[in-house]
């Protein structure tokens, strides 16, 4: 286990693919939020310059949704913040181009990382982009006007062909058109933090205190971890990339509780001096777990030990 400090409330962490770099969202009393790429073990850090991010969008605009995704190789990230569609190199960061016109606050990449959507999200103004990705930046697809009650992109399935959206149902979608290919009867309440797990079988959402998991191969009612009240004061999860276990951050904010995904029971709780905790993530290679706390510090442990 090592912590390391990186100064402001860590409100986001991704894992690159080589299991030992992370993409690190903080943010300062004023909401100013500040981007970096951190090397381990050291915690050396490469800045991602992001002009005026601030929480407010990722809260408010965001949905605390999916605002940084990486290609499979790692060597650049795409960032949706503040209704912009930013890409960066990962080792310099070094500002990359990215099609003209499309604008974002959430953005997610299917598994080969050559294609990308992007959601933009106003009380008046709801719009997705669909984008090849490229060397230049890419080319517009599509873009289509939202339906009002549109909350969250939820990410690609493995396919790479078909995508997940939650407005007023989980709905499967096509890259290729846009258009819907199959619906849940059920519809979510509340939605925040949305994931699939690696496998692509499993929607988690954070809901009104509750966290639900989706089966996306039959789209039946969801299972649920049961919270209180204030969304149970669930904060962030990750599911493990072996798709057994999922850890979330809920009831004790000091705590990251492991739940076997097949049951929904606890199987392991870890805890350390650290808090409260705000985010939680695992390597792709499932062989570390990181956690970032509210007093600007990430521990990162051997999931195995």
């Amino acid at each position: 286990m090592r912590v390391l400090e990186v100064g402001g409330e860590v409100f986001l962490l991704r894992f690159l693919p080589d299991s030992r770099r992370l993409v690190v969202g903080t943010h300062d009393e004023g909401q100013k939020v500040t981007l970096g790429v951190l090397s381990l073990p050291g915690g050396e850090r490469v800045p991602l310059e992001v002009p005026r991010a601030n929480l407010v969008s990722w809260w408010h605009y965001s949905n605390h949704g999916n605002v940084v995704a990486v290609p499979p190789g790692g060597e650049a990230c795409y960032v949706a913040l503040s209704g912009h569609l930013y890409a960066f190199r990962t080792a310099d960061g070094k500002s990359l181009p990215v099609p003209r016109g499309v604008e974002a606050h959430q953005v997610v990449l299917s598994p080969d990382g050559d294609r990308l959507l992007a959601a933009y999200l106003t009380h008046s103004k709801k719009r997705c982009f669909a984008v090849t990705t490229g060397p230049k930046g890419g080319s517009v697809v599509w873009r289509k006007t939202l339906p009002q009650e549109f909350a969250t992109l939820a990410g690609f399935l493995p396919d790479g062909e078909r995508y997940v959206t939650v407005d007023g149902a989980v709905r499967i979608r096509s890259f290729a058109t846009g258009e819907q290919l199959a619906a849940s009867r059920v519809k979510p309440m509340g939605v925040q933090h949305p994931q699939i797990s690696q496998d692509g079988r499993h929607l988690g959402l954070v809901g009104y205190g509750n966290m639900y998991f989706w089966d996306l191969t039959s789209l039946a009612k969801p299972r649920k971890i049961g919270g209180g009240s204030n969304f149970g004061d669930f904060r962030s999860f990750a599911f493990h990339p072996d798709g057994r276990t999922v850890a979330v951050i809920h009831g004790g904010p000091t705590l990251v509780k492991v739940y076997d995904l097949a049951t929904l029971e606890r199987v392991l709780t870890w805890k350390w001096k650290l808090g409260p905790l705000r985010s939680v993530a695992y390597s792709p290679s499932g062989d570390l777990g990181a956690a970032g706390s509210e007093d600007g510090r990430i521990v990162v442990w051997d999931v195995d030990d």
